[in-house]
């Protein structure tokens, strides 16, 4: 439901949603972004009655490009690096064959940690009960590439 669109800002269900990566409520306040798969990841949005869930960077991306990404066959990645910066103009697509060959070249995911650091890292999950969320930013790594440690037998 897209009422209105102009270059930066697009109405999107009483939402005013800018290019630069803010979304506005009803009432004029932004909308904080939370920790969900990382950090500033997700917002929550009120559309028809019901709180809804969405991907900051790509709600944005979706509203400001010219086609929907496609997120079965790609990832949406950020030119700087901060995942917390939503900015249009700081998106990008890759597609997901492209995404995992440089995750491995680069040792990210859980194929940067040794063996000796996921030992670590399931002990302490364990058997201190830290939060999978502590761990990520401890880590410095994503909630998925925790929990496919701590699942690791």
């Amino acid at each position: 439901m897209q009422e209105t669109k102009t270059n930066d800002m697009v109405l999107y269900h009483g939402y005013r949603v800018y290019r630069d990566g803010r979304i506005l409520s009803k009432r004029g306040r932004e909308i904080q972004s939370y920790y969900f798969t990382y950090p500033n990841s997700h917002v929550s949005l009120t559309i028809d009655g019901k709180v809804v869930k969405k991907n900051k960077a790509l709600l944005i991306y979706n509203l400001f490009s010219e086609a929907p990404a496609d997120t079965s066959i790609n990832v949406l990645r950020f030119k700087d690096g901060n995942t917390a910066n939503a900015d249009f103009d700081n998106l990008y697509l890759v597609s997901r064959k492209e995404h995992y060959k440089e995750c491995r070249e680069q040792g990210r995911g859980s194929n940067r940690f040794d063996a000796k650091t996921k030992k670590k890292i399931r002990r302490e999950y364990y058997g201190k009960n830290v939060s999978l969320r502590a761990l990520c930013s401890k880590y410095g790594c994503s909630l998925l590439t925790i929990q496919k440690i701590v699942n690791q037998t």
